[in-house]
């Protein structure tokens, strides 16, 4: 017996030797409360205050389908979810994003065929603003439908961040032929807005990166940062079978202007940081960051994958130290990863679950964002339900 026994704690130890130094890094879990009638809940952004937003996912049992924001607790305040309100008539809501002034953008919907792109106003959250309003657009987008408000920014002047009451707004809609009543596209086109006291100031289209294809062209906003740049993708030429060069570009915008500052083909991407670093996926289903101004990307090395895997690495969110939060195949399952730089310029990965105090029944599926003070936030389930997850150091 003790000779079994020895055998089995030498194979311990030489099984726990194999996990990475990444197992060293801890952090602290929040399981973030659900609204009064969820049965689940979705992250989608978290802003540098540490507030989260994010949405109730469709379920059979759940009574309400409104999006959310989470606040932590302050000297005066304790810990707090609050309702999105939807706009008038339509019964849902979802918050895709927040930025440091707790402006968050979104959209209204019936949860099928009318979608309205939705902003909500710091501390206003029971008042949605409709940005198709005419009171709201004034002279900008006249013959735009918006239909989600994908991202929300500070809003800068010059070159200093500056939170003075605005923000830029990133939206996907379709643009409407004045005299026949129908869309001009077969896709979704993006654009930015500058919002001021919940009004628009300026407008730009996103516009097609030079050499690209411009047949059924589909600029495809995914992000925007402090520095008044939009990350996104641009497709051309999808319904034209016999063209080969259909190919994706990563691409930067400028928020003001809507003219491309930088684009690379063959990338997708997902989120940008405010150095104009963006991260996202090629399209060898490997994970990435690439620096503004650079030509090639720098692959995220793969998790514990399991041979057959399709994916090797996927991002989702970046932060200022180029700290990348994501998915990680392993043998048909997706946990939640981390990518950490190194002085050498390599990357360690974390996977989160092992990051975190145990327990039964918590899983953490897929890591959505990241601040600056590197709190993350998960996406998984606890006993098989749902929930968003807030991970703080």
């Amino acid at each position: 017996m003790n000779r079994l026994m020895t055998v089995l704690m030498m194979t311990l130890v030489a099984l726990a030797s194999l996990r990475p130094a990444a197992a060293q890094v801890k952090y602290n879990v929040t399981t973030l409360p659900l609204l009064t009638g969820a049965k689940a809940a979705r992250p989608t952004a978290i802003n540098n205050i540490g507030q989260v937003a994010g949405l109730t996912p469709s379920s059979t049992t759940s009574k309400t389908y409104k999006g959310w924001v989470w606040s932590p607790a302050t000297a005066t305040s304790a810990a707090n979810i609050q309702a999105l309100a939807s706009l008038p008539g339509l019964p849902r809501s979802e918050a895709l994003d927040i930025n440091d002034e707790g402006y968050v953008v979104g959209n209204s919907s019936d949860g099928s065929t009318v979608v309205k792109a939705t902003l909500w106003l710091p501390g206003q959250y029971a008042s949605p603003v409709d940005l198709n309003a005419p009171s709201v657009k004034g002279a900008f987008l006249s013959n735009w439908v918006l239909k989600t408000a994908i991202a929300v920014s500070n809003l800068i002047t010059g070159s200093t961040d500056t939170l003075n009451g605005g923000c830029y707004v990133v939206c996907v809609g379709d643009k409407i032929d004045p005299v026949t009543g129908v869309k001009t596209t077969n896709f979704s086109q993006g654009v930015v807005c500058t919002i001021k006291g919940g009004i628009m100031v300026s407008a730009a289209e996103l516009t097609i990166p030079a050499g690209a294809d411009a047949t059924d062209p589909w600029p495809d906003p995914k992000d925007v940062n402090n520095k008044g740049q939009v990350s996104g993708i641009y497709s051309g030429g999808y319904y034209n079978s016999a063209n080969v060069t259909n190919t994706k570009w990563c691409c930067i915008w400028d928020a003001t202007s809507g003219s491309v500052l930088q684009a690379v083909a063959g990338l997708e991407n997902e989120a940008i940081n405010d150095a104009g670093t963006v991260t996202g996926q090629n399209f060898d289903s490997q994970g990435y960051i690439l620096a503004y101004g650079a030509a090639d990307a720098q692959m995220l090395p793969a998790g514990f994958n399991s041979a057959g895997d399709s994916y090797q690495s996927i991002s989702f969110g970046i932060n200022n130290k180029n700290e990348v939060v994501g998915q990680s195949p392993e043998g048909g399952t997706y946990p939640a990863y981390l990518w950490v730089p190194t002085s050498g310029g390599q990357f360690n990965f974390y996977r989160l679950n092992d990051c975190v105090p145990y327990l039964r029944g918590r899983h953490l599926r897929k890591a959505t964002g990241i601040n600056e003070s590197s709190s993350i936030i998960c996406e998984g389930t606890l006993s098989n339900v749902g929930r968003a997850f807030l991970l703080t150091k």
